[in-house]
């Protein structure tokens, strides 16, 4: 392993680190504003409550968890594309990384976090420029749910297929 790749991997780290304490920060943010996340997300996945308003919570958590995870990745990703025009004979060696089994359940992570974020970014605006009912709210963000799962699941599987191969 070169000096390159131990910075970014480093770097890679850091920004896990940082994305898992922001997690704990948000979920004890949630215990405090709803009275304890993880019961209600309990209920919100087995289906086990009316009230539509613990989806939307969970939305705006996760929303606000992927868009950190996905500003703290950009600057690396900027980083580890700009080796290419910096130190061209290295760009291979670094993202060789990538290749490894780690690495690919890492962006199966990250392709998860895309897929929600954006979606949910336009659900947001859907719902409130088209001002719609909290009911049609809850729809679509099932539909974005089911939607955001098929789509990892497919992504997943490519992104490992060379790991099982």
């Amino acid at each position: 392993m070169n000096l390159l790749q131990v910075i970014f991997l480093s770097l890679l780290i850091l920004t896990t680190l940082f994305i898992l304490q922001f997690t704990r920060v948000v979920l004890r943010w949630a215990k405090v504003r709803d009275g304890g996340a993880l019961p209600k997300l309990n209920r919100v996945l087995l289906g086990r409550t009316s009230d539509s308003g613990e989806s939307a919570n969970w939305a705006f958590y996760l929303h606000r968890l992927s868009g950190i995870a996905i500003a703290l990745f950009l600057p690396l990703h900027i980083l580890d594309v700009a080796v290419f025009a910096f130190i061209p004979s290295e760009f291979e060696e670094l993202h060789a990384i990538y290749g490894t089994a780690p690495m690919r359940i890492f962006e199966c992570g990250l392709l998860f976090g895309l897929l929600f974020h954006s979606f949910n970014g336009i659900r947001i605006i859907l719902v409130d420029y088209l001002d719609l009912s909290t009911k049609v709210a809850a729809q679509t963000l099932q539909l974005l749910t089911l939607t955001v799962l098929f789509l990892t699941a497919w992504g997943s599987v490519i992104i490992l297929g060379p790991v099982f191969a």
